[in-house]
């Protein structure tokens, strides 16, 4: 008898004796053998696949401020078979430091013990039937304001198919982004039908999915919203992710939305209106902090970034003179060009003048610059005194004329000696005093 080859035999007994023998698999023949046969060997091959693993991650949060830590639990069914597990970090925005910021993994809450990729913690079970292990994630509280942060943190199991798991967590920022105003344009006049251009600057660029927005406040005694307009100032580099609205309101809103958006640039204009007024000063601020009306923190804002948004405590408000007349400064001197003498100190007036006319005193600022070195003292200090004999210097600027002793007081800023000058009845003088 011959049987067609397969890959597994099969007997069983049948009624009157013998047995029938046949195969599992393609082309079985069936025989039924009714002599007594000796069946030699029976063999039978079987192979089982594993089932993967299925991990479950769970934490007490999925997401969390800087102040929070959290215990992330990977549960598994190992049915009792020997096998180790391993944490490890897998990816994410944050910054893993054992000493610094924004966290680090440890086997307890606060305690931060490891930064490795994959073989942070070792361990091994025989015995559960449903296994489960955790590890914890301890943020560093610091003081930066910066975007929301991710942390992917896993688990790798050995001895049991294709064993993993994963989890993401959200570190929620908790510092606020410190938003500031500052008038750009020099002299504190707004002639009508004149601009001055100002910035809002917030403490960071922001990142995609960002927002926050700025509560702005435009006011004076006698102003109205039909003394002024207010845009967004040329130039689309001036102004990325920047929105501007309620422009016909006295409390405008600064939008900041999207990657890069961090400073607006704005154009304040006074309206021409053609009437015969007295100079108004008007008052641009940032909103105040909380939840008050035109707040930072109010309800009808859209801002979203962690920590939210807070004003600077001093750069948050600028005044401005509105005035009916652009009144233009002069400033001149008798000669462009003076020796500076054999010995001792040469003089020249400066003259300074407004035209036409402004019926108050005001200030103005003037520039001092140039390679000749410039000395400053403290206002109402003698010259010259005992200060200056140690000090190299070509010039000087002093008091009026009729106050020829008297040095005057001035500010640095960007290579410039800025000197305030008060102007009353249009004009005044300085000295020039060469060395």
């Amino acid at each position: 008898m011959v049987l067609q080859k397969s890959r597994f035999f099969l007997a069983a007994p049948v009624a009157g004796g013998g047995f029938v023998l046949g195969g599992l698999g393609k082309g079985t023949v069936w025989r039924a053998l009714r002599a007594p046969v000796i069946l030699l060997g029976l063999v039978v091959a079987l192979t089982a696949r594993a089932q993967a693993q299925t991990v479950t991650m769970t934490a007490t949060r999925n997401s969390g401020a800087e102040s929070e830590s959290t215990q992330v639990t990977a549960t598994y069914n190992a049915s009792g078979r020997n096998h180790s597990y391993q944490w490890g970090i897998k990816g994410g925005t944050a910054d893993c430091n054992q000493n610094g910021p924004d966290y680090a993994l440890g086997a307890t809450q606060s305690e931060r013990l490891t930064c490795m990729s994959r073989y942070g913690f070792v361990g091994s079970t025989n015995s559960e039937a449903v296994a489960g292990h955790s590890i914890w994630l301890n943020i560093n509280d610091d003081s930066l304001d910066e975007p929301d942060e991710t942390i992917e943190i896993g688990i790798w199991l050995q001895g049991l198919q294709g064993g993993t798991g994963s989890f993401t967590y959200t570190i929620t920022d908790n510092d606020p982004t410190i938003v500031s105003l500052e008038k750009v344009s020099q002299g504190n006049l707004l002639a009508e039908g004149s601009t001055i251009t100002f910035r809002v600057t917030l403490g960071r660029a922001l990142v995609a999915g960002e927002i926050i927005d700025v509560p702005l406040s435009i006011s004076g005694t006698g102003i109205t919203t039909g003394d002024w307009s207010l845009a967004k100032a040329p130039g689309n580099s001036l102004n990325t992710g920047v929105t501007l609205s309620g422009t016909g309101t006295s409390t405008p809103k600064v939008r900041f939305s999207g990657a890069g958006a961090g400073t607006a640039t704005l154009q304040l204009a006074a309206t021409a209106d053609g009437n015969s007024e007295s100079s108004e000063i008007l008052n641009v601020a940032l909103g105040p902090d909380g939840t008050g009306t035109n707040g930072f923190d109010h309800t009808s804002l859209g801002t979203n970034v962690g920590g939210g948004a807070d004003p600077h405590s001093t750069n948050n408000n600028f005044d401005i003179t509105l005035t009916e007349t652009l009144h233009t400064v002069s400033i001149s001197m008798g000669t462009t060009s003076a020796s500076e003498g054999n010995s001792g100190f040469t003089s020249h007036v400066i003259d300074m003048s407004v035209s036409p006319v402004y019926s108050d005193n005001f200030r103005i600022d003037f520039c001092l610059s140039g390679d000749a070195n410039f000395v400053s003292l403290s206002d109402g200090d003698e010259f010259p005194n005992s200060a200056q004999s140690d000090r190299d210097y070509d010039y000087s600027i002093l008091e009026p004329v009729d106050e020829t002793t008297t040095f005057i007081s001035v500010r640095q800023d960007d290579n410039c000696y800025y000197s305030g000058v008060q102007i009353s009845g249009g004009s005044t003088s300085r000295q020039l005093r060469l060395r």
